[in-house]
């Protein structure tokens, strides 16, 4: 592609690598896929898929000398994964990053969930992992940590908007 000036310069490892497992899930004719983005955002390499769900785990300041300084800087960058019309689950997020993802999403006419919405109750957590009810479902989280509830929330969420119970989590 080099040779042929259809690309200026060499993908990175991270594009390369996705690019194999695009070609891998196409081979295997795999039918549905959970890709993690690498940076996430409009730039990353993953983006270049239209998904059935959008998933945005909490924002902070990563990877600032591709996204930026500023937190809203980053969060625009991030909401670049959000497609027109195509559902999307936001993590708890601070009140500056949550402004950006939800003004794309009106932009985009983007239907979200949030995490912050979500009605958790009878929590337990050990050294073994968590349980709680998720609205009226059990989920049943095998992680150990405070941080793996909102973790596995978000999940629970794209699970049942994709149309599988949040209870399989486990």
């Amino acid at each position: 592609m080099m040779a042929d000036g259809e690309i200026d310069l060499h993908p990175t490892y991270f594009e390369c690598v996705t690019a194999m497992a695009f070609l891998l899930f196409r081979a295997r004719a795999v039918e549905m896929a959970v890709m993690e983005v690498g940076l996430g955002g409009r730039l990353d390499a993953t983006n270049v898929i239209v998904p059935e769900l959008c998933v945005i785990t909490p924002v902070d300041y990563d990877h600032q000398n591709f996204l930026g300084d500023r937190i809203e800087q980053i969060a625009t960058e991030k909401a670049g994964i959000l497609k027109r019309g195509v559902p999307a689950v936001f993590a708890r997020q601070s009140v500056a990053v949550m402004h950006v993802l939800e003004k794309r999403a009106v932009e985009l006419r983007v239907p979200c969930e949030r995490a912050d919405d979500a009605h958790i109750s009878e929590l337990d957590i050990t050294a073994r992992g968590s349980t709680f009810l998720l609205d009226e479902e059990r989920v049943a989280c095998p992680l150990a940590g405070e941080h793996q509830v909102e973790n596995a929330t978000v999940a629970a969420l794209a699970l049942r908007r994709l149309g599988y119970s949040a209870g399989g989590i486990s």
